[in-house]
């Protein structure tokens, strides 16, 4: 297993930026398996490109299923576009893959690529499943955010969560002091909108059903049935926390890989 930490130049942010990667096939007894399929794995809103391998079993994730984890960094832009100049969903999204197929040996195409990630990170993945449907063919949430106007309506009353005010800075720096441009965030609306959902990438959802985010799986697990799409959503023992979030992983990459 090769494990880098390392800061590479990104033209969509203009600047230097995290990105932590995991190569299974480093080794030579996992060579001979071949080149690794590829999976963006995004953080939460608390989180930084180094969440994910301080907090979980990655590497043995990495060698079980034979996939190259990169793990890149999006400070608190619920993965869009910040004004002034900070385009993390373009960072994301577009460049990195690209990044990813020119730098590293892995298998190449969409048929290899995956994005997931977990709360905000599950929303940064969906959305990059919907706005760039023709780079990802496997897409996983868990504990995801799809709505955020309703998020922000559920939580409004909500004073005594710091978490919760700080999140609201956040999407009003992105959405606009009054939140005028929230319809953008509206996963819901997206999806409903996509006129070939036929296209879409093959999609995993998951939620503890204990979890304060629980309604918001639950209502775009509904909107996906509505349309008919098929998808996998599980709702699993657990709360917002990250033995739940690895064993998601892991039931993801099964689900998909085998």
């Amino acid at each position: 297993m090769a494990i880098f930490r390392t800061n590479i130049h990104s033209e969509a942010l203009g600047m230097q930026t995290q990105l932590v990667v995991y190569l299974p096939h480093d080794e030579p007894g996992k060579r001979a398996l071949g080149k690794p399929s590829s999976l963006i794995l995004l953080h939460g809103l608390m989180g930084n490109a180094e969440s994910w391998t301080r907090r979980t079993n990655l590497e043995k994730i990495a060698e079980t299923y034979h996939v190259a984890i990169f793990m890149p960094e999006a400070a608190r832009s619920f993965y869009h576009n910040v004004n002034p100049g900070l385009n993390y969903f373009t960072y994301i999204a577009k460049e990195l893959p690209q990044y990813i197929t020119n730098t590293f040996q892995v298998k190449s195409g969409r048929e290899n690529m995956m994005i997931a990630g977990l709360s905000m990170g599950g929303y940064g993945a969906i959305r990059s499943m919907l706005l760039e449907s023709s780079t990802f063919s496997k897409v996983g949430a868990f504990s995801g955010m799809y709505h955020m106007e309703n998020y922000l309506n559920r939580y409004k009353s909500d004073t005594t969560q710091e978490t919760i005010r700080r999140a609201r800075s956040d999407l009003q720096a992105i959405f606009g002091k009054n939140f005028e441009s929230v319809e953008c965030g509206n996963l819901h609306r997206i999806f409903s909108d996509y006129e070939n959902k036929s296209n879409l990438p093959k999609l995993y959802l998951s939620c503890g059903i204990e979890d304060m985010l629980l309604p918001e799986s639950r209502e775009f697990h509904q909107i996906l049935l509505q349309h008919d799409f098929p998808h996998i959503y599980e709702e699993l023992e657990g709360n917002h926390e990250w033995n739940f979030w690895a064993n998601s992983l892991s039931r993801m990459l099964k689900h998909f890989l085998g």
